[in-house]
């Protein structure tokens, strides 16, 4: 009982170390393998058979003698750490035991079916995936039919009964006073040909030869390549009979056995091959989303996209140009509708203008390399916005900062924009000779708006929702600022300013100052409907735009 529970409680403490283990492991970039497929394996296991019940050899205990064993089964995978195997048993175990003037044996044969499960450690050992060799400790228990037929040497080849008397030999004749010169000399022939059940040798008359038994395994296993494993292990029988060696605690006299059930222990050494074995290595993870191949039904997202447990982009991000590709890996997203789009969101037309805003881009770059010797360092605490490490901050820069507060980046912030846009308006002052340079660029650019369109710049927007006539009603008290006086109250010609942008026009200057930019960018944080992303992006271009 000491073994079966102890067997119980180290079997029960592995089920939940694994459940737990299992769980975290499948969210790990690294899962390991071992040579896990929902496919079976089929094995044979040999081995010797040694007896644990009331005849022993030779008054030991257990019996040290040993008849082979054979084990043929069959393991399908429940999961990475536990099997569940039909195996089919046949063996043979035996016992000598001289009690008295009497000599017990038996042969018995065994033919058993048994139903198991077993645990392989595998979430505690996690073997190397690249490995050819692994070595994976198991334990196991399950249910056993078990048949059974004992059968003792009683009589010679000539059917003359043994007789043991108590010189050690053995005589046809029974051990008494007037026998002694009588009695001649036999040997055993070593051939069990009386069967036990039908002598009836303590009046049990036709017992059962069938019983349940449990078997309790342990071993380990050595994976050589994919697909064959090589055992080693052994099986505890604990049957539910007290009647393989034909002795039992009911009987009389030198036939009386030992309280308890029979037992005995099956020592093997086998070898299984397991049915398509997986070709590719699990635990490879190609796009590099946490998620393994195995397991991912997504395997081309893009980096820096949140999965799901499935590997595939959640399903809460939008598709602003509705082209059936979301914001999140859309490339273009302002696609007409109706256009086609390849897997990146982008159209033919878009992908032409792609093209061409990369050779502008090029362009744009040569020429701002030939001031680069002449240009001064950045100021270290802006260094962060020189993102063409040019040593100062561009007119492009400053609109890669501006889209990226459009775009929620939680880095960028209103009052770090202001100060970006502070500083590259304050370059001149340091030294940096910046302005004639940025003006060709905005020129450049200037000339291509019309034709060519960012992939991330949002649709053209018509004015006539926003319905703002003349001016907006502004409070002023936000225009105020240090160094700014207010506007004189007098007609300006307004010139050099569209209508279209008057209403950005609040000191009615004739252009968009800073300021008056600062305003509107700090509405639309604040969630004022009337200014939209879409109308702050076109102020944001007059602006750049403006003399």
């Amino acid at each position: 009982m000491k073994i079966k529970l102890l067997l119980f409680l180290a079997f029960s403490f592995c089920v939940n170390y694994s459940f737990s283990a299992e769980k975290d492991s499948i969210k790990t970039n690294t899962p390991s393998t071992y040579n896990y497929s929902k496919a079976p394996s089929i094995g044979y296991n040999i081995g010797y058979l040694n007896f644990f019940g009331d005849v022993k050899l030779n008054g030991y205990k257990p019996s040290f003698g040993s008849r082979l064993g054979h084990q043929f089964y069959i393991s399908i995978p429940l999961s990475k750490s536990f099997n569940i195997s039909y195996n089919f048993f046949a063996g043979k175990i035996f016992g000598e035991e001289t009690r008295s003037a009497d000599n017990l044996n038996f042969r018995t044969s065994l033919v058993g079916q048994a139903l198991m499960v077993e645990y392989n450690f595998y979430a505690i050992i996690k073997p190397e995936e690249d490995s050819k060799l692994s070595l994976l400790p198991f334990i196991g228990f399950g249910v056993e039919a078990l048949v059974f037929r004992a059968k003792a040497d009683m009589k010679n080849a000539s059917e003359k009964k043994y007789y043991y008397w108590d010189d050690g030999s053995i005589k046809d004749m029974p051990q008494t006073s007037g026998n002694i010169d009588l009695a001649v000399n036999i040997e055993r022939d070593n051939t069990y040909e009386t069967e036990l059940r039908d002598a009836n040798l303590d009046g049990f008359g036709k017992y059962s030869q069938i019983t349940f038994a449990m078997p309790f395994t342990f071993g380990a296993d050595l994976k050589v390549g994919k697909n064959l494993n090589f055992r080693l292990g052994a099986t505890y029988h604990y049957t539910f009979s007290d009647m393989l060696d034909n002795v039992s605690s009911v009987g009389s006299g030198n036939r009386k056995g030992a309280a308890g059930k029979d037992m005995f222990l099956f020592s093997s050494l086998g070898v299984s091959y397991k049915f398509g074995a997986p070709k590719k290595e699990k635990g490879v993870d190609t796009d590099e989303d946490g998620i393994a191949d195995i397991l991912d039904k997504c395997r081309e997202t893009p980096k820096g996209v949140k999965v799901d447990k499935n590997g595939c982009p959640q399903v809460n991000d939008k598709d602003r140009d509705g082209d059936g590709v979301l914001d999140v890996v859309d490339k273009c997203r302002d696609t007409k509708a109706g256009d086609k789009v390849d897997k990146e969101g982008c159209s033919e037309e878009q992908k032409d203008n792609l093209v061409k805003i990369a050779q502008q881009a090029d362009s744009i770059a040569a020429a701002k390399a030939v001031k680069d010797a002449e240009i001064k360092s950045v100021n270290d605490g802006f260094y962060f916005a020189d993102l063409n490490k040019n040593g100062k901050v561009e007119v492009s820069e400053v609109n890669e900062f501006i889209d990226r507060l459009f775009d929620n980046d939680k880095n960028v912030t209103v009052p770090l924009m202001e100060e970006i846009i502070d500083y590259y308006f304050s370059q001149d002052d340091k030294g940096n000779d910046v302005k004639e340079l940025d003006k060709k660029v905005e020129e450049k650019i200037a000339g291509k708006m019309d034709t060519i369109k960012t992939t991330n710049a949002l649709p053209e927007i018509e004015t006539k929702p926003i319905e703002i006539k003349g001016t907006l009603d502004v409070e002023t008290k936000p225009v105020e600022a240090k160094g700014i006086q207010e506007a004189e109250k007098k007609p300006v010609e307004q010139k050099a300013l569209e209508p279209k942008y008057y209403f950005a026009d609040l000191n009615k200057n004739g252009k968009i100052d800073k300021e008056e930019l600062d305003i509107f960018i700090n509405r639309m944080n604040k969630g004022d409907k009337s200014v939209p992303i879409k109308l702050i992006d076109e102020i944001l271009e007059k602006y750049f735009k403006q003399d």
